[in-house]
């Protein structure tokens, strides 16, 4: 028997605050061929037991938009759920449970429980009932905080008036509209004891026209690791007994309410107590660096903005997990770091990694999608250059060294993913870092001894004969020269202490494992223009029931690669569109995978000996294998092209693949009702605008007292009849057939809780 791969969709701490409030309790869960699937999930909602089926579900817990093209409140996904209505029960806690079930009966509990407070009828249970107001402009500490009128200034001080004998349960800090910007941190160490109880969240709500900055220098230690001076972090470690925090937790829920970036150049620093456990999300909102714009989409100033977000381990702690809703990265190093769940998250415009698990190998989510990492146009700041004899330095005044490119000079950029030779100007590559307090350029041998090292830009321009010039500053005696052949410049971190290049800025991974994965769920990834990246499964850790559904790998050049010590077991592999080749690297240990309905550009080592299964599959290249898999081109544009859409050629549209019944007909590929292999049409061109079947909610009643709970089964939603294929699907159909597709509305349905808000 093999435990099923189960992850919850909906945080605990929910609360409803009218009998007219509801909200949808999703778990997403697979299993193997070995297993038969998962058959159901039962829940019991206060000790009433409810079974589900899979279906297609849009999760409404969240207050803010989602970023995803069409996807409403959130994506719709395959999901396990009930629908929790708050006039259906009595005041007080809904506590939830959940076991998935396979089709030979194997039994798989859901970690922990859900609760959703329930407060209608205008009961208010919250341990701490505040609500205090920051402004960054008027604001001060010594106002009490209860008004806006009266607002305090410091995030710190805020959190602590917000607390009931320490207790931040329930209560809610509003960082209101300023000019200026917050400073996450300030307070200090001697501040009391603060922290939640029980399932209740403390929430931050940043208002439309707020912004989070981070204060302190930037510097570097001997690690190469960034951090800022002075300590940059908000205290909030958990409320210990006599000195013991083992039972301290903090929960934080901070919601963005604005359409720009809100987040901008610091990262989220906060003090955990080692032995106390802590809960982190952020809904809506985006963040980044301020060195970002439409215009200039990576720069190496990306790394010393550190926006990393939640960053509780700075402690030394643990127990925590840093949770991501309906939030935009833009302009970053990282995507989402040390992140333990992701659900309807948009990551753009980033120099490295898109996801990262936590320490402990937690990474779910749904609905994610990462785009623009080509790096066809310059990456700013990035100076790389072999000069060789056409480059002279000249010595200025005040210890400064003019650096000036000669005809015949050979700059390099980075052009799909390679360092290629280019006609650019290096007084514009170099002008990004005049001012960096992080990045200089580094002088090689090549040079005169005098000349060489790492020294800070001053100044960029051109001279009179249009050659291009930067200048840096040089206290060690630079003297004129030309060089020799094999000079080299590149940009390099300034500080001595440091080993490390601007290349630990630029090193692209769809995701990157700091510890085994096991049971965890990672569905609807869409990647794209992504082919300088690498894949999901890069010197891959062993894997233990983890499963990829629906998800692409941006149109890579690079593989999917399976470390040759990776062991993977009872792993589900559907529904993947890999336009790389998929690379067992013959050596890993793959013992009971599933890998059915998915699109691959080529295989090395995958086998369906040792319990694996492999089905319905679709190799470009290659000889087919398992059963009913079949081997051909396959996409519509070539990968090659920016940008690249992952549609298929029509003659695959509705191809012979036993139907999933839980997707709807609205996201299948072309005419048929069947399904095609490969990601599904909304995660494959990221346009999630299909619409809804009328939901019919289970009726759940309140359980009477006395004998056992009623067992029910809630009623299966009507499926409507088939609607228009999102529009940037028929766009691509329509240059190849000129047939006219029958038209339909787009109407959504959306019940969106209050959480209590005024």
């Amino acid at each position: 028997m093999v435990d099923a791969t189960v992850q919850w969709r909906t945080p605990t701490g929910v609360r409803l605050t009218d009998s007219n409030n509801s909200v949808s309790v999703d778990v997403e869960a697979t299993v193997g061929d070995s297993e038969g699937g998962v058959s159901k999930v039962t829940f019991t909602v206060n000790g009433t037991e409810i079974d589900t089926v899979e279906s297609w579900r849009r999760p409404t817990f969240n207050e803010r938009p989602s970023p995803i093209t069409g996807a409403d409140q959130m994506s719709k996904r395959p999901f396990f759920g009930v629908t929790i209505n708050a006039g259906d029960y009595a005041a007080g806690p809904i506590t939830i449970t959940a076991v998935a079930v396979s089709g030979i009966g194997t039994q798989t509990s859901l970690p922990g429980s859900i609760v959703i407070y329930n407060d209608k009828g205008g009961a208010d249970t919250r341990p701490s009932p505040k609500t205090i107001y920051l402004n960054a402009d008027t604001g001060d500490d010594g106002n009490d905080g209860l008004t806006r009128s009266t607002p305090k200034l410091n995030v710190q001080a805020g959190a602590t008036a917000c607390a009931t004998s320490g207790d931040l349960s329930g209560a809610e800090l509003v960082l209101t509209s300023s000019a200026a910007s917050y400073d996450w941190a300030g307070g200090g160490w001697g501040i009391p004891d603060l922290g939640t109880t029980g399932d209740w969240p403390f929430t931050i709500r940043v208002e439309d026209g707020a912004k989070i900055t981070r204060s302190g220098t930037v510097n570097v230690n001997s690690g190469g690791i960034i951090y800022s001076e002075p300590g940059d972090l908000l205290t909030i470690r958990g409320i210990g007994s006599g000195g013991d925090y083992s039972a301290a937790k903090i929960h934080i829920r901070m919601i963005l309410e604005g359409s720009d970036t809100q987040i901008e150049d610091g990262d989220l620093k906060t003090y955990l107590h080692p032995s106390a456990t802590g809960i982190y999300s952020i809904e809506g909102g985006i963040s980044g660096s301020s060195h970002w714009s439409p215009s200039k989409k990576w720069s190496v100033r990306f790394v010393e903005d550190r926006t990393d977000l939640w960053d509780p381990a700075i402690s030394g702690a643990t127990s925590y997990n840093c949770n991501y809703y309906n939030h935009t990265r833009r302009g970053v190093v990282h995507g989402f770091a040390r992140a333990d769940s992701i659900q309807d998250c948009v990551v753009e415009d980033l120099l490295g990694i898109a996801l990262q698990s936590n320490s402990q190998g937690g990474c779910g989510g749904s609905g994610i999608i990462t785009r623009s990492q080509r790096y066809d146009a310059d990456v700013a700041g990035l100076v790389d250059a072999e000069l060789g004899d056409n480059v002279s330095i000249a010595l200025m005044p005040g210890d400064v060294m003019r650096v000036t490119a000669l005809p015949g000079a050979k700059i390099n950029s980075i052009e799909g993913g390679q360092v290629t030779a280019r006609a650019i100007n290096i007084a514009d590559q170099a002008a990004e870092l005049v001012g960096s307090p992080l990045w200089g350029i580094r002088f090689d041998s090549g040079f005169a001894a005098a000349n060489q090292g790492v020294f800070e830009v001053t100044a960029t321009g051109t001279d009179g004969s249009g050659n291009p010039y930067f200048e840096v500053q040089n206290t060690g005696r630079p003297t004129d020269e030309n060089p020799s052949g094999s000079a080299q410049i590149w940009t390099h971190y300034r500080q001595s202490n440091s080993p490390q290049d601007y290349i630990v800025a630029i090193h692209p991974d769809i995701i990157q494992w700091l510890a085994d994965p096991v049971g965890q769920i990672l569905s609807g990834v869409r990647c794209s223009d992504f082919s300088s990246g690498q894949g999901y499964f890069v010197s891959c850790p062993t894997m233990t029931r983890f499963a990829l559904r629906d998800c692409t790998d941006g149109g890579m050049d690079l593989r999917n690669n399976f470390d040759v010590t990776s062991t993977f077991t009872d792993c589900v592999f559907e529904h993947l569109t890999f336009s790389g080749v998929w690379d067992w690297n013959a050596g890993a240990t793959v013992v009971r995978n599933t890998i059915r309905k998915c699109v691959l550009d080529g295989y090395s080592d995958i086998s369906s000996t040792g319990g694996n299964v492999v089905e319905d599959c679709h190799f470009i290249t290659g000889s087919a294998i398992g059963s009913g898999s079949t081997t051909g081109a396959w996409f519509d544009t070539d990968p090659s092209v920016d940008p690249w859409d992952m549609t298929p050629l029509v003659s695959w549209f509705g191809g012979s693949v036993v139907s999933d019944a839980y997707y709807p007909s609205e996201i299948a590929w072309g005419d048929s009702e069947l399904p095609t292999k490969g990601a599904w049409a909304d995660v494959a061109d990221a346009d999630h605008d299909y619409s809804d079947p009328p939901i019919i909610p289970p009726v759940i009643p309140i359980p009477p007292a006395g004998p056992s709970p009623l067992k029910i089964s809630p009623l299966t939603p009507t499926r409507r009849p088939r609607q228009r294929l999102p529009s940037k699907v028929e766009r691509i159909r329509q240059k190849q057939r000129s047939q006219t597709r029958r038209g339909g509305m787009s109407t959504r349905l959306s019940n969106l809780p209050k959480f209590g808000r005024r």
